[in-house]
């Protein structure tokens, strides 16, 4: 039987209610004098908690000794033994307390030194990832570029020039620059061509040709329709990811293209203002990839191959325009980025990216070719100089009826090279890039026939503005098919025989007789002179 506190045979034991530990007494009753508490708990204590354990053989006490004598030296030591005893146990338990706080401390330190490094170096290594992204990003899509055209020029057995990369830029930018000399030079003196559909001949256009029952019933509709320089072909994107040409001579679908995973956004033929190129076509699609496609046969629009797949986007395509040139392609996507591809090759040539993340939901290239226009949300306006992939200039639509914008659906220049057409909710606004302010402002929505609400109640919703090839006549699409004069935008004709939403316009010749309409419906619908 030992003290818990001495570890030496007690002579007056007692025992601990609380925790059941034997101590010398006069030592235990010092300890809590001291600290308040029994040493091996940390409750309350009372002497009333000791149960005295009786010897055997009891001694009585000596007489209380002095400090002249032996015995009284002994009873001094023993004193004094008994107070390094009680504060060693009492640095003991401190000791053992401090060092797990200690041990505790010190791995936390070395958890948070050993966070702190690894975000340190993933800040680092996202800084060093950005500076050399700004660097170089034209240089890796242009590397990834022509990575794909080898390998696709490869599966066709073709051969191509690998040429440096500067090459190609100065390339491109030549050609940019010759075919804005060449177009922009005789713009001011240009007239109206001969023979251009009259006012009169616009209001009178009717519905003359319905194409229904087109691409797939699970998944309906048509989203996009582009009609080839001479209008006899009409390519299609539908919602089944799918492309389609018709052949209006033939009353025929002569080609039907599994060109997507997902609903086809855009589709189109080269840049159909000064000439027929009808052997390439384009379609861009939600699965983020934009497709070029060869005609197989001078003499036949059936046989169609896919000669390079543009995989620079990381979202759904947003725009697509072939410039001026016809050797170059203009695609956009929601991510906010845009690039300038080479036809031939599918070398990416420029890109450039919205700044604060905004995003691209529609675009479109000038008729010189110099410049760039996307649409973003709430009714941005970014027009973009090619070459240096600059804003040049911004422009914000504004609601007559000051309602909340949303996103800038469509964009399209006039021929003139000073208008810009944007469509953003209901209403499609006229922009002059001279003034650089908006000119003129259509409203489709329907008047309400309640006294009490908005005066307008924003019904249309515009999926599409196309001016002619002569910018002399504005077509807008949505609910239903308007068109407009040009500079007094006055409304000629108003066409409803659409089941469903117009998706898309395209005017079929470049003397305005008559446009093609694409509907959520799975139709087509041309429309003309009757006397025709």
């Amino acid at each position: 039987m030992l003290c818990s506190i001495s570890g030496e045979v007690p002579k007056n034991p007692v025992v601990s209610k609380i925790t059941g530990k034997i101590y010398e007494k006069h030592l235990l009753l010092k300890f809590v004098e001291s600290n308040g508490k029994e040493p091996n708990s940390d409750e309350s204590f009372d002497e009333s908690d000791l149960i005295e354990i009786k010897l055997d053989d009891e001694v009585s006490s000596p007489r209380p000794p002095t400090l002249t004598s032996i015995p009284s030296l002994l009873s001094v030591f023993q004193n004094e033994w008994d107070a390094v005893v009680l504060e060693t146990f009492t640095l003991k338990q401190q000791y053992q307390q401090v060092r797990q706080e200690l041990t505790q401390a010190l791995y936390q330190n070395d958890a948070s030194c050993r966070v702190i490094a690894r975000l340190i170096k993933e800040r680092d290594d996202a800084r060093s990832a950005l500076a050399n992204l700004e660097a170089n990003f034209s240089s890796y899509n242009q590397n990834s570029a022509t990575d794909t055209a080898k390998t696709t020029n490869a599966e066709n057995g073709m051969e191509i020039d690998d040429a440096k990369p500067d090459n190609f830029i100065d390339e491109a930018t030549k050609t940019i620059n010759d075919t804005f000399k060449s177009l922009s030079s005789g713009r001011k003196k240009r007239k109206a061509p001969a023979g251009l559909c009259s006012v009169e001949s616009i209001k009178d256009l009717s519905q003359v040709e319905l194409v229904e029952s087109l691409h797939s019933s699970t998944k309906p509709g048509i989203i996009s329709v582009s009609a080839n320089y001479s209008g006899d072909l009409i390519l299609t994107g539908g919602v089944d990811g799918n492309a389609s040409i018709y052949q209006r001579s033939s009353g025929q679908i002569i080609s039907e293209l599994k060109a997507h995973t997902k609903k086809l956004t855009h589709v189109s033929w080269p840049n159909n203002q000064t000439s027929d190129s009808s052997d390439i076509l384009f379609t861009g699609s939600a699965d983020k990839t934009v497709k070029i496609w060869s005609r197989g046969s001078q003499d036949n629009y059936s046989e169609w191959s896919n000669i390079h797949v543009l995989k620079n986007h990381n979202s759904a395509i947003s725009g697509l325009s072939a410039h001026p040139s016809n050797s170059l392609i203009f695609s956009s996507s929601v991510d906010g980025l845009w690039f300038l591809d080479d036809i031939q090759t599918g070398r990416t040539l420029f890109s450039a990216k919205m700044r604060d993340n905004l995003p691209i939901f529609s675009s479109a290239v000038h008729p010189d070719g110099l410049i760039y226009g996307t649409g973003s949300s709430e009714g941005g306006l970014h027009i973009w100089d090619i070459k240096s992939q600059n804003v040049l200039m911004e422009f914000n639509i504004n609601h007559p009826s000051s309602t909340i914008l949303g996103n800038v659906s469509s964009l399209n220049f006039s021929e003139n090279g000073y208008y810009l057409a944007a469509a953003c909710n209901d209403i499609v606004q006229i922009l002059d890039l001279r003034k650089k302010s908006a000119i003129h402002t259509v409203q489709l929505s329907i008047p309400s026939q309640s006294s009490e609400s908005q005066p307008w109640a924003s019904t249309s919703v515009v999926n599409s503005v196309q001016f002619d090839r002569s910018g002399s006549y504005l077509a807008i699409a949505g609910e239903d098919t308007r068109i407009y004069k040009s500079k007094s935008w006055t409304e000629l004709l108003v066409v409803d025989d659409n089941t469903m939403e117009v998706s898309g316009i395209s005017w079929l010749d470049s003397l305005s007789n008559g446009f093609v309409t694409s509907g959520l419906d799975r139709s087509l619908r041309f429309y003309g002179s009757k006397q025709i």
